[in-house]
């Protein structure tokens, strides 16, 4: 869709042919408003592409020019065939739809050119005989003023004017003078469809096409309609009944005649009433309500109008990522929760120097600090937590074997954060290896263990395991 919108205010064309009716260039002066997506109208200079085609889509361009124009509040007036020739012949055909661009956007449908263009080839000659020279001795009858050529009275021959100005007679002065043509047809240049009338339009300041809506009549006066016959000339035809005896009435049913037909009912049993609807057949409606919207209860209490009896003891209760609501025994506060994990491998494992110790499985996991995938805790609350590791060490050469705390990527084991075995100068020696170290840690810290020193870990899933709680 177009971010712009045009409106069409009138075009005209000026131009003319040579006796010779040869396709001389044709101005046609064309006038708009272009307003944007929001309705306010477009300011500054803008490119603008005009092309005329014979058909209000698809088709080549039988002309094209392209104007940088100035717009003001949206309103532009312009010439076109000046840079680019706009030839007479191209209006002798058929009808002519007007494509405009804006800034490389194509506005859409085409505008049709009416009958201001079609009148002007019209008012073309298609041709013209020659006229044979006259002297001026052969024309008879010349006035005596005339019949040396001259009046001797052109009192506007000395008046020199300006571009567009005409001669107008100034009564102070008592003399012809240079001024504007005020005298314009404010209606020549519109170019209407079939059936249009030209309609003032206050916002643009200018008339535009519009149609007839003045048609039809909504009321009218008793006296102006003529033609009336005769029994309704008094507004009245004296045929309705406005009362009448009941013995005036002629021709009455048997059944009628005492005014009574004797066929009220005043009691039936309900077996008795036929083509009963299905829903009534059983005597019941079927109407019981067993959903109800809320909007449709009425006088409801005020304090549950809104669908809430305003007394949410928590809504209030403002607490911290990973507390919870608990209640002390008078009131609701923010209590922290239970943050506690227990995780472990199911089957054995090795951990080479420097690598994540990660369990695969867990017992508890409470808060879902634990991550199964990585190893890997991160802290849903404040507070100060016990961060525990067990597990067995194969130590295959000489030197220490430990594991070391990790928090947010950070290796705390100069902090208290390291357990460890050491060798017995053995090649082949299972040794214990575990501990716990207490942190006091912010929600949204990460922990995990990795395994260091010259020797692997190789935790069971029996005897090796890490877990972690907030105390």
């Amino acid at each position: 869709m177009s971010r712009f919108l045009l409106l069409l205010v009138a075009g005209a064309a000026l131009g003319g042919l040579t006796q010779e009716a040869l396709a001389i260039p044709t101005g046609l002066q064309h006038q708009g408003r272009l307003l944007d997506g929001d309705g306010v109208g477009l300011e500054g200079d803008h490119v603008l592409g005009f092309s005329l085609f014979e058909a209000q889509t698809g088709g080549a361009a039988l002309w094209s020019e392209i104007l940088e124009v100035g717009f003001d509040a949206g309103y532009y007036s312009l010439t076109l065939g000046g840079s680019t020739s706009l030839d007479d012949s191209l209006f002798s055909g058929g009808p002519l739809w007007l494509e405009l661009t804006v800034d490389g956007e194509t506005l859409a449908p085409r505008q049709t050119l009416g009958s201001v263009p079609t009148a002007l080839r019209a008012a073309s000659a298609e041709s013209a005989d020659s006229v044979a020279s006259v002297g001026w001795s052969d024309i008879a009858d010349v006035p005596a003023d005339l019949a040396d050529g001259d009046d001797d009275s052109d009192s506007l021959g000395s008046l020199a004017c300006t571009n567009a100005a005409i001669p107008v007679w100034n009564a102070a002065g008592a003399q012809w003078i240079c001024g504007a043509d005020a005298d314009t047809d404010s209606l020549g240049a519109l170019a209407c469809s079939d059936e249009a009338i030209p309609v003032w339009s206050a916002a643009l300041g200018a008339w535009v096409c519009g149609a007839d809506a003045d048609t039809q009549v909504t009321s009218l006066d008793w006296s102006d309609i003529t033609s009336r016959p005769a029994g309704l000339d008094d507004g009245d035809d004296d045929t309705q009944v406005t009362s009448l005896d009941w013995s005036a009435i002629t021709s009455r049913p048997a059944g009628l005649d005492d005014g009574d037909d004797d066929t009220q009912v005043t009691s039936l049993d309900w077996s008795a009433i036929t083509s009963r609807p299905a829903g009534l057949d059983d005597g019941d409606d079927d109407t019981q309500v067993t959903s109800l919207d809320w909007s449709a209860i009425t006088s409801r209490p005020a304090g549950l109008d809104d669908g809430d009896d305003d007394n949410d003891t928590l809504g209030s209760l403002s607490c911290s990522q990973g507390q919870v609501a608990e209640f002390d025994g008078s009131s609701w506060v923010c209590g922290r929760g239970v943050v506690a994990w227990h995780a472990y491998n199911s089957s054995g494992a090795s951990f080479s120097s420097g690598q994540t110790l990660v369990y695969g499985a867990v017992t508890v996991n409470a808060g879902g600090a634990y991550d199964t995938s990585t190893g890997v805790a991160t802290i849903p609350g404040d507070g100060v937590y016990r961060l525990c590791t067990y597990t067995i060490s194969y130590n295959n050469s000489s030197g220490n074997t430990y594991m070391d705390l990790y928090v947010n990527g950070s290796d705390v084991s100069s902090q208290g954060g390291r357990v460890y075995a050491w060798n017995r100068s053995s090649s082949a020696l299972h040794l214990n290896l575990g501990g716990c170290v207490l942190r006091d840690l912010s929600a949204g810290d990460t922990v995990y263990w990795v395994s260091e020193g010259v020797n692997s870990v190789y935790p069971s899933g029996m005897y090796s395991y890490m877990n972690g709680e907030r105390l």
